[in-house]
């Protein structure tokens, strides 16, 4: 989980902006046009749009230029912001019976584990939000999303479908795929990742920017471990200039493990990218004995490392029949577990101004609104932390006061974000 370093909140609380214009008119008025949309990419943020529109009656084609086999990825944090989207499209079963529910995460100090301080999760998560808090691997979180979307009659998926270039005319956008084959479609949204072809349609001169952090990533499967109950739940370890997160994932027969370093090194941002089990034992060589039995016990046709980039927020999301979400306009580091989340929330608002606007431009114009406040502020506390998380020993005392003092406040304003009433016509 990402805690918060515990800097004063900077920016004011997001306004619920839910009076949109001309609110005299249907909300049936897009419906009816029968839109046709194009979305590109299908990772979490591409399949969420799909659902969230499909629900609102549009009708959908999703390209993907992967065959979306394999076990790309590995652990998602889901907290009670996005599964209030996910649960409302019907996968609240089949995320509950793929995922982990933790009771606490637990922050530690690097070197022998001292305990900083605990952060319930369940059953508190429930009560507080109405809404649980869980641990699931990516690949069972997308297939629990494919398997949804497979039902939908108006959700077209296009696998090994890469999309090589988007036409924008005055009535339509015109796809083109590696193949040669070209589609038309009334609207395209980009939520093809960092390297997005449709941001880069948008806005050539802004590119992802290396943070200066290395991460490595494995998974440990549980039957390897010992009944230590320092795995029982998350863990989140904090020393200079490097972290580390632990947590169960697929019904807690898997420990996935993430590291983060600080590195200049090294900048491949893949990943899919091999990485060598002794550099990621080297990585963390001094740490608490704990942690490094958990290093030692991964698989090793698990370990994958990747440089961290971020991809400074463009400054307009749209043009008149495009638009991005997702990492494609706002990709954050992950130091708050909510590159996902913020993805999900893009997701649902979007469909909401589509279905509240006759115009498709001011739709994009209404949906970066509403969305712009509330990603700054993800996108700020989760640089804080950056910094908090890696601080040197000297400061060590003073950010681990923030985080009791501060963390609280701030990841309830986190969890209780309402994106499905964002846009929506009273």
């Amino acid at each position: 989980m990402g805690s918060v370093c515990g800097l004063k909140e900077e920016l004011p609380l997001e306004t619920r902006e839910i009076g949109i214009i001309n609110k005299k008119r249907s909300r049936e008025s897009v419906l009816e046009s029968s839109l046709n949309i194009a979305v590109i990419g299908a990772g979490i943020g591409g399949l969420a749009a799909a659902l969230c529109l499909e629900k609102k009656g549009f009708k959908i084609t999703i390209f993907e230029k992967s065959d979306l086999t394999g076990e790309l990825g590995a652990g998602i944090q889901l907290s009670p912001n996005p599964l209030k989207i996910l649960f409302n499209l019907g996968i609240e079963h089949s995320l509950r019976y793929h995922a982990f529910m933790p009771e606490f995460i637990s922050i530690r100090d690097w070197e022998k584990g001292r305990l900083i301080m605990e952060t319930p999760l369940n059953p508190e998560s429930q009560q507080s939000y109405g809404y649980p808090y869980l641990h699931i691997h990516r690949a069972d979180l997308i297939n629990v999303m494919l398997g949804s979307i497979r039902e939908k009659s108006l959700i077209s998926l296009r696998t090994m479908s890469e999309v090589v270039e988007v036409n924008e005319m005055a009535s339509k956008c015109i796809v083109t795929l590696k193949t040669g084959s070209k589609q038309s479609f009334d609207l395209v949204i980009g939520a093809d990742g960092i390297n997005s072809q449709v941001a880069f349609n948008l806005n050539s001169e802004v590119k992802p920017k290396y943070s200066g952090n290395v991460a490595w990533r494995a998974l440990v499967p549980r039957s390897n471990l010992s009944d230590d109950l320092i795995h029982e739940n998350a863990s989140l370890w904090l020393g200079p200039r490097k972290h580390f997160v632990h947590y169960k994932v697929r019904k807690g027969d898997l420990v996935n493990c993430i590291g983060i370093s600080e590195s200049y090194g090294w900048r491949k941002e893949s990943w899919i990218e091999r990485a060598d089990i002794e550099e990621f034992k080297v990585e963390f060589n001094g740490w608490d004995p704990r942690l490094r039995k958990l290093i030692e016990s991964v698989d090793q046709t698990t370990v994958y490392k990747w440089a961290l980039y971020r991809r400074p927020m463009i400054k307009k999301w749209h043009t008149d029949r495009q638009v991005l979400l997702g990492d494609s306009c706002h990709a954050i580091l992950p130091f708050l577990a909510q590159g996902a989340a913020l993805a999900i929330e893009d997701a649902a608002v979007l469909a909401n101004c589509l279905s509240e606007e006759q115009d498709i431009k001011n739709a994009f114009s209404s949906y970066q609104r509403l969305r712009e406040r509330r990603v700054s502020w993800v996108q700020f506390m989760s640089n804080a932390n950056a910094h908090s998380f890696h601080c040197s020993e000297q400061l060590a005392p003073l950010r681990n006061f923030l985080l009791k003092r501060f963390s609280g406040p701030a990841l309830d304003r986190l969890y209780r974000y309402e994106a499905m009433s964002q846009g929506l016509t009273p």
